[in-house]
């Protein structure tokens, strides 16, 4: 109950705050000028119309956030209350279709789909000349997709089409919907939606993307020529975009997410060999790490890794990509256990524990320094070194509240020591041992709350 409560609260402060002081104060100052100059001049009606029009935006964009804290709070009659206050306060604000697909943003993001829907299809009833219009049309076809009604998204994917063809936004539109797709983990639907933006608009600014895409639906398929072919397309026509080395990268995770740890280390090499000095060298370089340790190439993998720290050292996002490389040894540790390699295991968990040692010598003040203690934890826990679970445990205690776990590691603490303190009167006396203490603090730990992971 706890964690939910604190999970609201953060909600509310974000969605009362951080939007409509990005979205309404930007431009205020600006404003205030604007109407202190009419008014020095002496043209007072257009000063009042500029303080009216920050008023009235403000209360807008208030109301809007009001009635998504209903929505993330679930309190529907609220909800619903408040949303006819804003239609009823605003329904000729110039801002009120945005608002309205914002709030059915949220429903979505809530996997209230059906609410979505209903309110993307207001706007396209209400205001069918509007700039969100087709945004709300590409949107009823991807909450279609995220909610699995393939007969759905195709009839509002078909409607998009119909009614939006002539808008410059619509190859854009296509993608997204393209997106949808491959993240429900449909690839060859992801395709088709990729080429048919290929097919009819190539020299649109979202060829790229669509291209891109492409290529990682093929790789996600396991269709290598398809895969390859789209990529040397890619690689010939946009050979001077700035955004390629990004795309090529996209492709290469995809392939290393589907388990083609080869293809993958092929093109993180080529970025690396091309784009040295790119953004996204770095996450290269980590992918090459990461990729060798799903083959089970362990002096690769230690390779890849020294030459991440060596040739990044000066890159303020290298703690986080070490632990990238942790992680993988991590979710391949579980992976070992669940296939009855206990010896593999344990030493993808001992590789973790090394890691992270290195991680928090080199930059203990580090962002993920709590995470590294728990799942440090994890890992002594997991070889049955339970003293050394209990330091990091004791480590992870410190970082509360900051860190979701910290407050429950004094339970982790107490449960292994007294299953020490059994132990070691069962071995005095030769009885049956208990079960081993709980390993991870996502597993409950004297609390009814689940965990993550």
């Amino acid at each position: 109950m706890f964690m939910k409560m604190l999970f609201i609260a953060l909600v509310l402060f974000g969605l009362l705050f951080s939007n409509i002081a990005g979205q309404c104060f930007a431009d205020i100052p600006a404003q205030f000028k604007q109407a202190e100059a009419y008014k020095k001049t002496g043209n007072y009606e257009r000063a009042e119309a500029i303080y009216k029009q920050i008023v009235t935006d403000y209360a807008l964009q208030a109301q809007k956030k009001l009635t998504i804290l209903y929505i993330a709070w679930g309190k529907r009659p609220q909800e619903e209350a408040a949303f006819q206050r804003l239609i009823a306060n605003f329904s000729e604000h110039k801002g009120i279709a945005k608002a309205v697909h914002d709030i059915a943003f949220q429903c979505r993001r809530f996997r209230k789909y059906e609410k979505a829907i209903k309110l993307y299809q207001y706007v396209l009833d209400n205001w069918p000349k509007n700039d969100q219009a087709i945004w709300s049309q590409k949107d009823i076809a991807k909450a279609n997709v995220e909610s699995g009604n393939e007969a759905g998204a195709q009839a509002a994917f078909e409607k998009l089409l119909a009614n939006f063809s002539a808008d410059e936004r619509i190859a854009e539109a296509v993608c997204s919907v393209g997106d949808a797709y491959y993240e429900s983990g449909r690839y060859k639907k992801a395709a088709e939606l990729c080429q048919y933006v290929l097919d009819n608009w190539p020299d649109d600014d979202q060829a790229l993307r669509a291209l891109k895409n492409l290529a990682m639906s093929r790789a996600a398929l396991g269709d290598d020529a398809g895969t390859d072919a789209a990529i040397g397309k890619l690689l010939i026509d946009f050979s001077e975009h700035p955004g390629l080395a990004g795309a090529v990268r996209r492709v290469a995770d995809s392939y290393r997410y589907s388990g083609r740890y080869e293809k993958a280390i092929k093109l993180y090499q080529y970025i690396l060999a091309n784009w040295p000095e790119d953004v996204g060298a770095i996450h290269a370089q980590k992918g090459v790490a990461i990729s060798y340790v799903g083959l089970g190439n362990e002096p690769a993998a230690q390779a890849a890794l020294d030459k991440l720290i060596t040739d990044f050292k000066d890159h303020s996002g290298l703690p986080i990509a070490v632990w990238g490389v942790a992680e993988a040894y991590y979710n391949q540790a579980f992976q070992c256990e669940k296939e009855g390699m206990d010896a593999r295991a344990k030493g993808h968990f001992a590789k973790v524990i090394t890691i992270g040692q290195r991680i928090l010598q080199q930059w203990g003040a580090s962002a993920i320094a709590p995470e590294v203690c728990h799942i440090s934890a994890v890992c002594y826990g997991r070889l049955g070194q339970h003293r050394k679970a209990i330091k990091y445990y004791q480590k992870l205690a410190d970082y509360q509240p900051d860190y979701p776990y910290a407050s429950r590691a004094p339970s982790m603490v107490r449960l292994i020591k007294k299953y020490i303190k059994n132990m070691e009167e069962i071995a005095r006396s030769g009885a049956e041992p208990p079960p081993p203490p709980p390993r991870r603090l996502d597993k409950n730990v004297n609390s009814n709350e689940g965990g993550q992971k």
